[in-house]
């Protein structure tokens, strides 16, 4: 009976490996290319984004990662499932929590996330006007826009509320298309630190 219930686990065995080898198939996955987000933050790995309030500065110093082309494996057992590209940016300096001061994680299919210091923002994509989202987070469209004699064009302001929880740290950030981040604004001392 053993030797019977053996042949046919061994059976079963060959049966589902060769039928998971002969429907696996390759298929080709392209980089990471979405060219909205590469517009908005066209960040090389060891660029530095040096900010100034006053005599003082903020120095943040980025580390990029964009996934390559690569094969996946589909319609096998433990097959990739499918094609999923991604880049990631982030700061080498933490935050006064622990927190990287800065980052930022796109992928393909779309989505965004945005970190800068405590502020967050999640979206469903980038466009010619900055981050699609639907959150609860304040968004504004500048063709142009000048702070402090520093003058961007396509910036997207983007402000977290103050009423909701009372944040220290940025509460505003300022987004520039071919720039990155350009500017951002304190709670509650209202500083505002300008990208040099």
């Amino acid at each position: 009976m053993k030797l019977i219930l053996a042949c046919c686990l061994c059976c079963l065995l060959f049966f589902f490996n060769s039928c998971s080898n002969c429907s696996c198939k390759k298929v080709p996955c392209s980089a990471f290319n979405d060219a909205d987000f590469l517009a908005w933050f066209p960040y090389i790995t060891g660029q530095q984004l040096v900010f100034h309030s006053y005599a003082r500065g903020d120095t943040i110093t980025l580390s990029v990662d964009k996934s390559g082309p690569y094969e996946a494996t589909q319609g096998c057992i433990g097959a990739s499932g499918g094609c999923f590209a991604q880049c990631n940016i982030n700061s080498a300096e933490l935050s006064g929590n622990f927190i990287r001061k800065l980052q930022i994680s796109a992928t393909q299919p779309s989505s965004v996330a945005f970190y800068f210091y405590q502020m967050n923002l999640l979206a469903s994509k980038m466009s010619d006007t900055g981050f699609v989202t639907s959150s609860a987070t304040v968004t504004k469209f500048y063709p142009s826009l000048t702070l402090a004699n520093n003058t961007w064009q396509n910036v997207q302001l983007i402000t977290r509320d103050t009423a909701i929880k009372e944040p220290k740290g940025p509460y505003k950030v300022y987004i520039a298309r071919g720039e990155g981040v350009v500017a951002y604004e304190n709670y509650p001392d209202r500083l505002v630190w300008i990208k040099q």
